[in-house]
């Protein structure tokens, strides 16, 4: 099924924000293209996922999916996710993985009931193993 997506929100309930982090050069995908396997940046990464995920969970799940089948061709970004279904919010951090393959390193954590998330142009999450716990923390498999 694909939804309507107007702005950063689609018909679900679902809503992405984002904010650029830098990260590091080697791990840049900036201004890389299909010719080295990476078409997707974090506007159409967004938009995409905005296309087919209903929930926050189900909305990480698919970019990691689209980032392993397309690339990433992004800095280093955070994303909050929330939405009406579930009521959940969470806070994603993800990079490329440069020249070395396909796809992106990322992690996911809950933000918890009756607690907010601010995040501006700057890395928030400096501590999230063991990251055992799917109601709270999700990642990269690598």
């Amino acid at each position: 099924e694909t939804y309507n997506v107007i702005g950063n929100a689609n018909c679900q309930g679902l809503v992405i924000g984002e904010t650029t982090l830098g990260g590091l050069a080697e791990l840049s995908n900036v201004g890389k293209d299909w010719r080295n396997g990476t078409i997707l940046d974090y506007g159409q990464l967004i938009y995409i996922t905005l296309q087919r995920a209903a929930t926050a969970r189900e909305a990480i799940k698919v970019m990691h999916a689209l980032t392993a089948a397309y690339g990433y061709a992004s800095d280093m970004e955070g994303l909050s996710l929330s939405d009406a279904t579930t009521g959940e919010a969470w806070y994603m951090e993800l990079i490329g993985k440069g020249g070395f393959e396909k796809g992106a390193l990322w992690v996911a954590l809950r933000v918890p009931e009756g607690h907010i998330m601010a995040h501006a142009n700057q890395a928030r999450i400096t501590r999230f193993l063991p990251c055992d716990d799917e109601k709270a923390c999700l990642m990269a498999p690598d």
